[in-house]
């Protein structure tokens, strides 16, 4: 994929982070207070997502 391709792949991920977590109220910016797990987490990594786990990342047992 050339330069123009990774621009515009850019330039819509862009646009996409822009319409989960902002909206335009009568010509004004307002981010959204409640965006949702359904969105864009990480542009680098768009199959990244939000799972609502809060804790040890890596969790392991051990036995004898």
């Amino acid at each position: 994929m050339g330069l123009a391709g990774r621009l515009r792949t850019s330039f819509k991920n862009m646009v996409a982070i822009f319409n989960q977590q902002c909206e335009v109220v009568e010509k004004k910016v307002a981010i959204r207070t409640n965006i949702g797990g359904n969105c864009i987490q990480n542009p680098s990594d768009l199959d990244a997502n939000y799972d609502g786990h809060k804790g040890a990342g890596y969790s392991e047992k051990v036995g004898d």
